[in-house]
């Protein structure tokens, strides 16, 4: 394994696990909620519970974008809370040790927070917190909302953030004496670099559109 300690690969780790969800979470949501002939199928069979869902996975993927996106420290009644984001992964040793890569994914992490304005709007005003304007509609012009084209714009960048950290400490495979010492490697394993936005999933929004008309032409 490349010389990185186990809490700046725990902390990869649950990067990448976070990462890939949002993906997942973006990828059934446009198979779901992009297509009219689409939306109509889910409008006869359940239209409460998809508008729930769709609502829901908005919530769920500008939720996730904010804890990414956020500050390596959280200050709270004079204590102070480490955060596991993109940027305590910036702040680890092994990062602040190379200049070049630093730079490169600070970068990257600048440009998601960047696409991400709008989208930490409905995240602090919508679904963390409840903003009364928004609730309560008052001024009919003050809307919050932000398009598809902002959030692959922000997954765009979130995945090269993720491909040059990987890319620089990225493990190689290996022989393995037993089943505990692959377990262990498996475990903190370093991926190399992933097209986060081409993975294929066991199911997803398709699975359910199959079964839905399957039903219908029952």
């Amino acid at each position: 394994m490349n010389t990185i300690s186990s809490p700046t690969r725990k902390l990869y780790r649950h990067l990448r696990s976070e990462t890939i969800q949002i993906f997942y979470r973006w990828k059934v949501y446009r198979q779901l909620f992009s297509s009219p002939e689409v939306i109509g199928l889910l409008d006869k069979s359940a239209r409460r519970l998809f508008l729930t869902l769709q609502y829901d996975l908005l919530d769920a993927i500008a939720l996730a974008l904010g804890r990414l996106t956020d500050r390596s420290e959280t200050r709270l009644r004079n204590k102070v809370e480490r955060n596991a984001c993109l940027q305590q992964l910036v702040e680890s040793s092994e990062v602040v040790g190379d200049l070049s890569l630093e730079q490169k994914i600070n970068q990257h992490l600048t440009a998601v927070r960047a696409k991400c304005k709008r989208i930490d709007i409905w995240r602090n005003k919508w679904a963390a917190h409840r903003d009364y304007q928004a609730a309560v509609k008052l001024d009919p012009n003050w809307k919050i909302g932000f398009s598809p084209a902002e959030v692959n714009g922000a997954l765009s960048e979130l995945c090269a953030f993720m491909n040059e950290f990987e890319g620089c400490f990225r493990d190689s495979e290996r022989e393995f004496v037993s089943i505990e010492e692959l377990k262990d490697f498996e475990d903190h394993k370093i991926y190399p670099p992933t097209p986060y936005d081409q993975l294929e999933f066991d199911d997803d929004g398709e699975t359910l559109l199959e079964l839905l008309r399957k039903a219908t032409n029952a």
